[in-house]
């Protein structure tokens, strides 16, 4: 694939990887290094589903065999090879760690401050870490004063800044004051 720049490739932050038609990695940046040794072991069935992806330009989520998953995007380049370019999606306790220690924050305080970040609401914290819906209104408003933050999108911003995260903003759970409802 003389025609592939790869010297583009090569400046690329995300894991790239070209892999010929036959299935040999054809080119691999310094970042790709996990993900060619994870490709090694991809059934026919996954790469079937990523050529399709390739074709049609969609992002796709790998799920390997080690137990980690990968947020790639894939393309059709020449010759029937497939460029791939993404990362590998942290596991929940890494996406803890970080905003745990980039915010100053206890685990319980991180782990709820990514919940509120994702958009769930009051009720839905409240069922998945099995405390009263009270205790997560009074534990979002001290987080608030902890983080000087007024309200979820604020608190989303900050998180979103440590860790990327899925945010959504909206709804009726929103804290616009910061206060305990």
């Amino acid at each position: 694939m003389p025609d592939w720049p790869y010297e583009i490739l090569a400046r690329c932050p995300l894991a790239t990887v070209v892999v010929a038609a036959d299935g040999a990695v054809a080119y691999a940046n310094a970042a790709a290094r996990e993900l060619v040794d994870e490709l090694a072991a991809v059934d026919p069935a996954t790469w079937s589903h990523v050529r399709d992806a390739a074709r049609t330009e969609r992002p796709l989520r790998l799920a390997m065999t080690s137990g980690r998953a990968w947020q790639l995007r894939a393309w059709a380049v020449t010759d029937g090879a497939v460029a791939l370019a993404g990362a590998r999606v942290p596991r929940p306790d890494e996406r803890v760690d970080r905003v745990r220690d980039g915010l100053g924050l206890g685990h319980d305080e991180a782990v709820l401050a990514l919940m509120a970040a994702r958009g769930l609401s009051n009720k839905a914290i409240a069922n998945c870490i099995d405390v009263p819906l009270g205790t997560v209104s009074t534990r979002l408003w001290r987080l608030y004063r902890k983080l000087e933050v007024r309200n979820r999108a604020e608190l989303a911003s900050v998180v979103a800044e440590r860790e990327s995260v899925e945010v959504r903003l909206g709804g009726s759970d929103n804290l616009e004051r910061g206060e305990p409802r």
